[in-house]
């Protein structure tokens, strides 16, 4: 069982960018360049979102690396609250929330 101590909360900037006839949404994160999903219904996109990073932090605890920060100029921006396993060993065991 995961104690709380050992998560870490963090907000980091998505980008939605929604194609020309807005029929999807994509989604980025510009301080994660390896985080980018996409979905037809925005809620289900930063979900998606969400996902990702927490993914994408869990991999870079496993490797050393600090979690990054950064932000680029948007036309729509939102921030997430994310949190994730520094620790890794049971970190797909937290359970989904969107």
């Amino acid at each position: 069982m995961l104690r709380q101590s050992q998560f870490r909360a963090n907000q980091y900037a998505v980008i939605l960018e929604p194609e020309p006839d807005r029929s999807a949404y994509n989604v980025y994160a510009p301080g994660l360049p390896e985080v980018h999903t996409w979905s037809a219904a925005i809620d289900e996109a930063l979900c998606r979102a969400r996902e990702a990073i927490e993914l994408s932090l869990e991999v870079r605890a496993a490797n050393g690396a600090a979690p990054p920060v950064g932000l680029t100029d948007a036309s729509e921006v939102r921030f997430l609250s994310v949190e994730y396993d520094s620790r890794v060993a049971e970190a797909r065991s937290v359970s989904r929330r969107c």
